[in-house]
């Protein structure tokens, strides 16, 4: 059987490196390399269920520890808390909400631009428009 091109996204520890790569359905590995230069490339398990199609692309998510394929979607029911999280920190008035709320006045700008280095840049502007080069 002809082997297939997959897009790997390796998941190692807190990182997600994505590879590109060639899936053998006979044998059920898939081949990678991390970078053009390197001459042994990584295989890997695959389960042909944990392949999946994103726009005209194959992708396939795998483990580094065990090399092994993971399987990203599940049939398990929604946690309904969850779920209304979710939904929360998508609504767009929340965020709206958030926005006005980081705004500052004008009388707070003022105040920071006098603190410390604020002060010193303002007298200068102060100088230079009235001509004294500092």
């Amino acid at each position: 059987m002809k082997k297939l091109k997959v897009r790997i996204n390796l998941i190692d520890k807190n990182k997600i490196l994505k590879l590109r790569g060639t899936y053998d359905p006979e044998n059920r590995t898939a081949e990678a390399k991390r970078s053009p230069f390197d001459k042994v490339p990584l295989r890997f398990q695959v389960d042909p269920s944990h392949i999946y199609w994103d726009g005209r692309k194959q992708v396939v998510f795998v483990d580094n520890t065990t090399r092994s394929s993971k399987a990203i979607h599940t049939d398990a029911p929604i946690d309904q808390s969850t779920a209304n999280k979710l939904n929360f920190l998508i609504e767009p008035a929340f965020w709206k909400a958030i926005a006005e709320k980081r705004k500052i006045s004008t009388g707070t700008a003022l105040a920071l631009l006098m603190a410390g280095v604020g002060v010193y840049t303002f007298i200068v502007l102060i100088l230079r428009v009235a001509g004294v080069n500092v």
